[in-house]
């Protein structure tokens, strides 16, 4: 009973800490690398292999005993919910009521069965676009990280102003415009959805939300009903942010309990436990028509879907320039399969060269992460960060060695479009950019020098194609590649660091 009057306290603090983390890893930029993303629902399913199929087995495991506290605590997005709720409730002069809300079996097992059918048929947008994980991450990299920036120049144009230099300004610009537009669209549907009816985007949407509710329905501890005690006097009901307790039927939807914990002190008459589930042998309850024919559905879907994939002819090359994937995504097929857009590596590099795609990688992978480079930002030769924060294992984990052979693209030199070629002068830009010497010098004409490229050392981070002063299109871009791989450059062949004076660029 003890154990029981402190579940809500217990669960307010680790949700506040859970937040907090993931605000600071995408908002902020701060936080441990891998970390808690490790543990949540859809990254842990899609990457069950070595360590992440053990943290699918410990959530699975959770669950089954004390049912969806995912949800309750360790989900972004379900938390976020629920501040958008608590905040609701401060400004609103009449408190907040829940009430108990239809189940929709059909359409809750319907959407997990497309989302399912999508992922067997390689098209991840619909996965990406609804996954609570990263919708989260969307929101934090698009909108909550260009405030957190912006923040900080305010606050170094006051500190400054005093003589201290703690803050400096950076620059504040959204990832693309397509994500921001997405990234605030679902922000505003979850906010309306949280402000009007509680938890009902995790409850009808929410494919994770769902999953984990067939594995509730049998745990272990559980919310429970003396219908002895109960007079229905709706207090619970009235505190049931999920809407799944019942008290005319004395009875709790445990797919949909969120195991929150607001129930339980609110009961006056002390009918509401949290505990053992299994005392006694219970009668069957009869079947639901709408559920059968919803897991009908969702099956035909899932095995249309399979059958699909397995007759499916495999995608003639094209013959446009391939994007160019981040370090460690091997190639598309793989990278397609695991990537839910969260966006932790477009938050997290340092560069900035890491941006959320539109319909680079065709429809199938909108929003999923792009390299492109500017004159602000290239692939650091030296950083790995964005294989090392991936939770899903889209983006394989390499180390830095690995990182500085890894080939993830290929410079293209058009010589019609360089300097040297157009205005007959000097330049060699993109030559001494050049961390593996790829790209080098060789004679041209009158005493001058002319780039060339040689793929079979170019690592494709795009420092060339950066620095490169030719306008409007660049003379040295780099290209994609289907299959990354490691070129093994030997360190003799790597460039030395060259200082050149007077340089223009």
């Amino acid at each position: 009973m003890l154990m029981q009057k402190h579940i809500k306290k217990v669960r307010r603090v680790a949700a506040v800490i859970v937040f907090a983390y993931f605000v600071g890893a995408f908002a902020v930029g701060s936080g441990a690398v891998g970390g808690l993303a490790h543990f949540q629902a859809m990254p842990a399913l899609l990457s069950v292999v070595g360590h992440h199929g053990v943290t699918l087995g410990v959530l699975l495991l959770f669950t089954l005993i004390y049912g969806r506290v995912y949800c309750s605590f360790l989900c972004p997005t379900g938390i976020l919910q629920d501040l958008i709720a608590r905040i609701d409730r401060l400004f609103r002069k009449k408190k907040k009521r829940y009430r108990l809300e239809p189940p929709h079996p059909a359409v809750r097992y319907s959407i997990l069965g497309l989302t399912i059918a999508a992922w067997v048929l390689g098209f991840n947008a619909l996965v990406s676009l609804i996954d609570p994980y990263s919708i989260f991450g969307r929101i934090g990299a698009n909108l909550l990280r260009p405030l957190a920036e912006a923040g900080n120049n305010l606050l170094a144009l006051v500190f400054n102003a005093f003589g201290n230099y703690a803050f400096y300004n950076v620059s504040v610009q959204a990832a693309s415009v397509f994500s921001l537009i997405t990234a605030l669209a679902m922000f505003v549907l979850i906010a309306a959805l949280s402000y009007r009816r509680g938890r009902y985007y995790c409850n009808v949407i929410c494919p994770v939300g769902t999953l984990l509710g067939l594995v509730s329905k049998v745990s272990v501890f559980r919310v429970k009903i003396d219908g002895g005690r109960c007079n229905k006097c709706m207090a619970c009901a009235l505190q049931c942010k999920a809407g799944c307790i019942d008290p005319k039927g004395k009875g709790v939807d445990f797919s949909r309990c969120v195991a929150c914990g607001n129930c339980l002190n609110v009961c006056k008459k002390d009918a509401l436990h949290f505990g053992w589930a299994y005392p006694k042998k219970r009668a069957p309850k009869p079947i639901d028509a709408n559920k059968r024919a919803a897991f009908t559905a969702a099956g035909a879907a899932l095995a249309t879907a399979a059958l699909a994939s397995c007759s499916r002819i495999p995608k003639q090359a094209q013959a446009a320039a391939l994007p160019i994937m981040p370090p460690g995504a091997d190639n598309r097929s793989h990278f397609e399969r695991h990537c839910t857009a969260c966006h932790l590596c477009v938050a997290r590099c340092p560069s900035q060269c890491i941006k959320p795609s539109f319909l680079e990688y065709g429809a199938a992978g909108i929003m999923q992460p792009v390299m492109k480079y500017n004159v602000h930002s290239y692939c650091s030769y030296d950083c790995n960060v964005c294989a090392s924060v991936c939770p899903t294992g889209a983006l394989r984990h390499i180390s830095v060695e690995q990182k500085r052979d890894l080939q993830i693209g290929q410079a293209v030199f058009s010589r019609n479009r360089c300097v040297v070629y157009l205005n007959e002068t000097d330049c060699g830009a993109c030559a001494e950019h050049c961390p593996t010497q790829a790209v080098h010098m060789t004679p041209y004409k009158n005493g001058l020098r002319i780039p060339e490229v040689n793929v079979d050392l170019c690592v494709g981070c795009g420092g060339c194609e950066s620095i490169c002063p030719a306008r409007p299109v660049r003379a040295i871009v780099v290209n994609g590649v289907s299959q990354q791989k490691l070129l093994h450059i030997a360190q003799t062949d790597k460039a030395e660091e060259v200082v050149i004076d007077d340089f223009g660029f």
